[in-house]
């Protein structure tokens, strides 16, 4: 898959929730978070599976859940981190080729635009956090960390 965002370039913030002596599928947590998201029927976004590495062009590559709308996208990652098990999500931002005058002008910068901007961040950050506590309540694991703050990712 081409990928469209660069993580060196566009990354607005991340979140993670780290869990000592856990483990899960990423595949499976990636199965029912499509599905958290589906529900929620955010308008124009769309979900994907891609393969980014880890390291440089000769290491290994992950799965991530890829959710985008309209130059924003979330990676969500979920992987064994030694005895513990981690959960991510990077929101990236495309940036706008256009001038700001013309922006204006295509509506890109109305107030209803950063409104539904802004519902597309929260709603999915919610969505992940939703599906992590099913996940970890399903194997009777509490967090004992600090919930992270959803709008600590807000542009």
């Amino acid at each position: 898959m081409t990928r469209l965002f660069s993580v060196a370039s566009g990354v607005v913030g991340s979140c993670y929730v780290y869990l000592d002596d856990f483990s899960a599928s990423a595949l499976a947590f990636y199965d029912v978070l499509e599905a958290a998201l589906a529900k929620r029927q955010i308008p124009d976004a769309r979900i994907s599976r891609v393969h980014l590495r880890e390291g440089g062009f000769l290491s290994a590559k992950r799965e991530y859940l890829r959710v985008e709308r309209q130059g924003t996208a979330f990676d969500i990652g979920a992987a064994p981190f030694g005895r513990g098990y981690f959960f991510s999500w990077w929101l990236v931002e495309r940036p706008s080729r256009l001038p700001r005058p013309l922006r204006r002008l295509l509506g890109t910068e109305t107030r209803h635009a950063k409104d539904t901007a802004e519902l597309f961040r929260v709603t999915v950050s919610c969505a992940i956090l939703e599906v992590v506590d099913e996940f970890t309540f399903g194997q009777g694991t509490r967090i004992s960390q600090p919930r992270p703050p959803v709008r600590a990712i807000r542009v």
